[in-house]
Parts: C-alpha cells; structure tokens; sequence
C-alpha cells in the first residue's frame, strides 16, 4: 500500500470516528487504521447479506448503498438509503445481520473490523456513551419508519419524505437522491403508483418535477 493510500486511511478514519463517536483523538485513529481497509464494489454487487456473520462495519466514501430484508413473503423492504459520510452495520457485538446491503452505484468503503471497535469503545467510557447515542438515534429512526409506513398512506409519505428533504438539502429545488423506482420501494408502494402521486401533487400545484429534479411548492 502506497504513503498516499495509508494517508487516505487515515483521514477516512478520522471521518468515520468523528462522525460516529464525536471522536478525534489521533491515537484511537492510529488504531482503528490498523484494523481497517479500503473496499471498491461495482454498481449493483452485494456487500452482505441477511443472516451472514456480520464482523465489520462500514463507512461510505463515495457512491450510494441499500440497506434491505426479504421479507418471508419474499418481499424486499427498503429500510435505509446510505449516503457518502455515513455508516452502517454498526453493532458492534457481532452476530447475524438482520439486512442485507447492496450498491446502487460504484462505490468506495471503508471497512474497520468490529472487534477493534469494541475494544475501543469498551476501554473509553466517553466514546461507549457516545454509541449508545448513536444507537438510539438509529434506533428512533427505523422505530418511525415502521410506524410512518403502517399509519399513512403512500401519498403521506411522500409528502413528508420530500418535505424531510428539503430540510436536510436546506432547499425547495433538488435532485431526488434515488431513481423513482427505488423510492417507490422505499415508500413501500410501487413504481407506477407513485408516479401517479407525483403526477397528482404536479398537477396541484405541489410541486414541479422533470425527471428526478424536484421542486417543492409547500
């Protein structure tokens, strides 16, 4: 491995403990380098599986992942899209995973080995409370997920998905972040009837779309 991929490690490290523990000790970042590697995938290769021995987390550097189950009706249930900068498969206590994970797009990760991270986080009583923060963030998340899929309808939730949008983009007008037919899965509906919805909120007034280009009026 090339100084130049060792710093890029390095720096990507540093991200993922900032971004996940409120971490920036130089020396936890030593650490969890020796204990990571850079992974490239191709658009649309599996990263894990449901039910497969999950014993690393990962970082997103570039492209776009899915997280998702099978249901046992054989039904794909899209629970989270994950975005460069952010992480995923993050129990550190190891086990089955309850997902699986596949890219959207090429893409770049990075890999730590959970036992490093355990370790760490056992021996920091700092950076164990900051987990737990994180874990209930998580937690909170999929808890509203299931409730917004089971109390609304695929109108409602397409509208309180682009509004939750517009909040995180700081902007009315955006790029939707996935194609409609993945965000129909999402929405748990289908891709026809959501373009019926978009079609619905155009005419309304709601909006304007042209493509994945979206522009919210409310």
């Amino acid at each position: 491995m090339t100084s130049i991929k060792k710093d890029k490690k390095v720096l990507l490290v540093s991200d993922f403990l900032k971004q996940r523990f409120q971490c920036t000790d130089p020396a936890v970042v030593g650490m969890i380098s020796q204990c990571s590697s850079i992974m490239k995938i191709n658009k649309k290769e599996v990263i894990f599986t449901q039910g497969e021995a999950q014993n690393n987390t990962f970082y997103l550097v570039s492209g776009l992942t899915k997280l998702y189950r099978i249901s046992e009706q054989g039904k794909e249930i899209v629970f989270k899209y994950v975005f460069p900068g952010e992480s995923f498969a993050n129990g550190i206590m190891g086990g089955d995973s309850l997902l699986s994970a596949v890219a959207l797009e090429h893409s770049e990760l990075l890999v730590i080995e959970k036992k490093a991270v355990k370790q760490l986080v056992f021996d920091n009583k700092t950076l164990l409370e900051n987990m737990f923060r994180a874990c209930k963030k998580e937690f909170d998340f999929y808890v509203s997920y299931i409730e917004n899929l089971a109390l609304t309808d695929t109108r409602d939730r397409l509208e309180n998905y682009l509004s939750e949008y517009t909040k995180k983009k700081c902007s009315k007008s955006f790029r939707l972040p996935v194609p409609r037919c993945e965000l129909a899965v999402l929405l748990g509906s289908t891709p026809e009837n959501l373009s019926r919805i978009f079609r619905q909120m155009s005419e309304e007034g709601m909006i304007s779309i042209r493509g994945r280009n979206v522009t919210v009026n409310f």
